[in-house]
């Protein structure tokens, strides 16, 4: 399920790869977030989210990559007044259950089970894009100048992290996820 997609929210505007380069940005703690550092040219900061509001507003940080509905939540405007829509990463929640679960199922009710989840999570996805709409508003209300970057840019910078497998993915793994998505 579709559930929101990560940006930069910055002290200084954003709108290229090269804008981030050297920033010090509150991301990911982990693979995913050196990764993504290493390709964007920030410094990876894998503090706890509670402390980020106060390292940008101490000038220890640059800023953040979050989702929408965190950074207003958290009142990340306050702090920061830049948001570069570079959607870099996108949120998802999935549902899993076992196989046994599945072929248990009777031909008719495994398609209700089937179909139900798909249709919920079409439905699901569709409120998280109408709230983030709501969101990305309420951040240009509180005075964040919101900059739709060029993504193909983002997207060229972080290709290496595929072709290198930084992440460790089985191989077609990406190919194969974003496929059923339909990216």
């Amino acid at each position: 399920m579709y559930n929101g997609f990560r940006s930069f929210y910055t002290t200084t505007p954003v709108s290229t790869v090269a804008d981030l380069k050297g920033l010090r940005i509150r991301g990911f703690g982990n693979n995913i977030g050196n990764a993504l550092a290493k390709y964007f040219g920030f410094a990876n900061i894998g503090i706890s989210w509670g402390e980020t509001l106060p390292g940008i507003q101490q000038q220890t940080l640059d800023g953040c990559e979050v989702q929408v509905a965190t950074a207003y939540g958290s009142a990340i405007y306050e702090v920061t007044k830049y948001l570069a829509l570079t959607k870099h990463y996108m949120l998802q929640t999935s549902f899993v259950c076992s196989a046994k679960l599945i072929s248990s199922m009777p031909a008719a009710d495994k398609k209700l089970f089937l179909d139900t989840i798909t249709a919920t999570a079409q439905k699901y996805g569709q409120i998280i894009a109408s709230e983030e709409n709501t969101y990305y508003q309420q951040m240009k209300d509180k005075g964040v100048t919101i900059t739709e970057v060029n993504l193909a840019g983002f997207q060229d910078a972080i290709a290496p992290l595929y072709a290198n497998n930084d992440l460790s993915f089985s191989a077609g793994l990406k190919d194969r996820l974003f496929r059923e998505l339909g990216l």
